[in-house]
């Protein structure tokens, strides 16, 4: 895994969507429309969808309230900053810059908020992810994230610390 950073300092949203999809971001409390699939957020995280043709081709989730805990991983991650996650588009909707505008839209809408950067996990072989991340002006600060394989732990007597993410540079 790679944990991908944005300076929220610096940040320029990205005009990706096509024209026939529609972006929102709302609290997710307030979301209309979303698969059971997405039953991990809390109230309070973000969401962006994308519509097209009144049926939801993507979404997004940023967790902005408190602190992200990521747990799979062999040594824990906590971001302190926004952090990004949950990113889906549907196949027939991928290639398009949907992902990108979903991406651009809660980057931009936690750019404005109390955090100084906003952080997101992509799996280093998802190239397609990892690119949208990079278009949105995302970059690897950390290439050195294990997860757990069926739920194996280190062996016993190996400690391995919290790693804490608070700020990227600019």
């Amino acid at each position: 895994m790679c944990v991908y950073a944005n300076a929220l300092g610096a940040f320029e949203p990205v005009d990706a969507a096509p024209e026939d999809v529609r972006i929102a971001v709302e609290r997710f409390e307030d979301a209309r429309a979303l698969p059971e699939a997405t039953t991990d957020a809390e109230p309070t995280d973000l969401v962006a969808t994308a519509s097209a043709d009144d049926a939801v081709v993507g979404w997004a989730f940023a967790r902005v309230d408190s602190p992200m805990r990521v747990g799979e991983c062999v040594r824990p991650l906590v971001f302190e900053g926004a952090y990004l996650w949950g990113l889906f588009v549907e196949s027939g909707a991928r290639d398009r810059g949907v992902g990108a505008a979903l991406v651009s839209a809660l980057t931009d809408a936690v750019a404005g908020d109390r955090y100084g950067s906003a952080f997101a996990l992509v799996e280093r072989s998802n190239a397609r992810s990892r690119r949208v991340f990079e278009r949105v002006g995302y970059r690897c600060v950390d290439g050195t994230v294990r997860v757990t394989v069926g739920g194996r732990r280190p062996p016993t007597g190996v400690v391995l610390g919290a790693r804490t993410y608070a700020d990227a540079e600019q």
